[in-house]
């Protein structure tokens, strides 16, 4: 399988949070030093728990050759735009977050890492046509992170598949229900 690794330049010296989520000391220290005129009790009184989740997108091949298609065949641009446009994605889930505004904490969406599936995958293998079950994707996926992707995912809070198939499911009566 091969593979690129795009990651964000800025995220490389930040340590993450995996499996539970810690503060940004820093940033609130930074807060209270700008605001020494408080005194330390309100300090104490309007510390705001900062929370960060760190996201890698999986792109599937189906969705990396349409990238591909539209940047006429050129993989480094392909890559480029793919990096630009799921980072606008998922920077609008962050700010989605960031407009919840509760008294204790905030939580913050960062993309540390886009995995580009560039052949043919163990998600092509699942699909028919241009459908695939969404239960099997997900078995699937956690399969991968468990395997063949443990070392070349990092560190992680939250893994993403991002497919260029339609996602369906099937309810009790096999009944296949669309996912949107």
């Amino acid at each position: 399988m091969n593979a690129i690794n795009i990651t964000d330049m800025h995220m490389n010296n930040r340590k993450s949070n995996r499996s539970t989520l810690k503060s940004a000391l820093q940033s609130r220290h930074r807060r209270n030093t700008v605001l020494d005129y408080y005194p330390q009790s309100r300090r104490r009184r309007n510390a705001v728990q900062d929370y960060y989740v760190d996201v890698v997108a999986v792109i599937d091949y189906k969705r990396y050759s349409m990238f591909l298609a539209q940047a006429n065949y050129n993989s480094l641009t392909a890559m480029q735009n793919i990096l630009e446009y799921y980072a606008f994605v998922l920077s609008g889930a962050d700010m989605l977050y960031q407009g919840i505004k509760h008294p204790n904490y905030t939580i913050h969406i960062l993309l540390s890492k886009v995995y580009i599936l560039q052949t043919s995958s163990f998600i092509d293998t699942i699909a028919s046509y241009d459908e695939m079950n969404g239960d099997t994707a997900s078995n699937s996926i956690q399969n991968f992170i468990a395997g063949a992707g443990r070392g070349v995912l990092g560190i992680y809070d939250h893994v993403m598949l991002f497919t260029g198939y339609n996602l369906f499911s099937v309810d009790r009566y096999n009944n296949k229900i669309d996912i949107l």
